[in-house]
């Protein structure tokens, strides 16, 4: 009988024998403080299911390194901070009800490497302002994310690295300014994010995200963002198209594609760009279009080895500022379109630059 207990913090805290208990039977409605609660319970074999959380505000740590097999906790209505509630858990199983006062959810299951489902797409995260890492790690992870409403989440970096997980939807991410790693290295397969509007950081989003097909690229606002560098980097199993129609802040999109599927493509006002380095070096695509190149300065190895490209804009390109070509068209075994650079005035290396190419014409303008 706990049911007038209103304080349960660090109640486990560092209890590295525990193996057993009967906490699925406790009631916790008037319990406020759940904080560090198993924290460090290494040993923890029997399941937690808490039925009724409603005075519960804080249950940051909660699980933290806990060998817990499975959790569950009906209305946590009132509960703000879940900060790495799991952080480095054994944890298989997780639902949680009523989510639609956290706050943080930063870390909220980083390094959780046997969590394998959770109820996410029933959460509320409508009040949730730190995502970063939340998932970091998750390695076995077979449940999808859906968040639908992300309105005031400022930070998604690393969100999802090295996780599992096979799809991911997040409805209304317009205050979230850091993107950066966001899925580095998951296995997520399918991924739509609405309003991006505030984005800044996209550098290596999905770099070596090998089995990610699909993605609503191209209705992504990409105006604010500054960083783009190796974002879709050996992506290669990519099928869907990337259109960004105003890219005017970006300054760096270097190996941006490299070892990519991706199919075609097409990137407005990139005025901003200084550096295009192996930008589509080894990928596959077949079409590409830039508009307003006037900044960029190195265009080495751009599109060598990419032996689907067929066709590009590239007799559009203002190439006054680029000082590095070599390679840039090396092996370009299928490339259809002429290339005319009007103004290569500052170009100090063209070796190798159409080296077992198809390019039909070359037409080089003060070299």
């Amino acid at each position: 009988n706990t049911r007038s207990v209103t304080n349960m913090e660090k109640m486990f805290g560092d209890a590295t024998k525990l193996k057993e208990g009967n906490f699925s039977d406790w009631d916790t409605s008037k319990v406020k403080r759940m904080g560090y609660m198993f924290q460090n319970t290494k040993a923890l074999e029997s399941p937690v299911n808490f039925r009724d959380a409603s005075n519960v505000e804080d249950m940051a740590y909660m699980f933290q390194s806990s060998k817990v097999p499975s959790v569950s906790i009906g209305n946590a209505g009132k509960v703000k901070d879940m900060n790495r509630m799991f952080e480095g858990a054994l944890v298989e199983k997780v639902e949680i009800m009523n989510t639609s006062s956290v706050e943080n959810m930063e870390s909220m299951f980083t390094n959780a490497t046997k969590l394998k489902e959770g109820n996410f797409s029933d959460w509320d995260t409508s009040k949730v302002k730190k995502m970063g890492h939340m998932f970091d790690r998750t390695s076995a992870l077979e449940s999808p994310v859906n968040f639908r409403d992300a309105s005031n989440v400022e930070d998604m970096a690393f969100m999802f690295w090295n996780s599992k997980v096979p799809s991911v939807s997040i409805g209304n991410a317009g205050k979230v300014k850091d993107m950066n790693r966001m899925f580095e290295g998951a296995l997520v397969e399918k991924v739509e994010i609405m309003n991006t509007s505030s984005v800044e950081n996209m550098e290596s989003m999905f770099t070596n995200a090998t089995k990610l097909k699909e993605g609503n690229f191209s209705d992504w606002d990409t105006s604010k963002v500054k960083k783009m560098g190796h974002m879709f980097d050996r992506t290669s199993a990519l099928e869907s198209p990337v259109n960004f129609r105003d890219a005017s802040n970006v300054e760096d999109m270097a190996f941006m594609f490299w070892l990519s599927k991706v199919p075609s493509v097409s990137i407005g006002n990139a005025g901003k760009v200084k550096d295009m380095n192996r930008m589509f070096e080894s990928s596959l695509v077949e079409k590409v279009e830039i508009e307003n190149t006037s900044s960029v300065t190195n265009m080495e190895n751009m599109f060598a080895s990419a032996t689907k490209l067929k066709e590009g804009n590239f007799s559009d390109w203002d190439t006054g500022k680029v000082k590095k070509m070599g390679s840039m068209f090396s092996r370009t075994s299928s490339l259809e379109s002429p290339v005319n650079f009007r103004d290569a005035s500052n170009v100090e290396d063209m070796g190798r630059m159409f080296y077992n190419s198809k390019v039909p014409s070359v037409n080089i303008g003060d070299a």
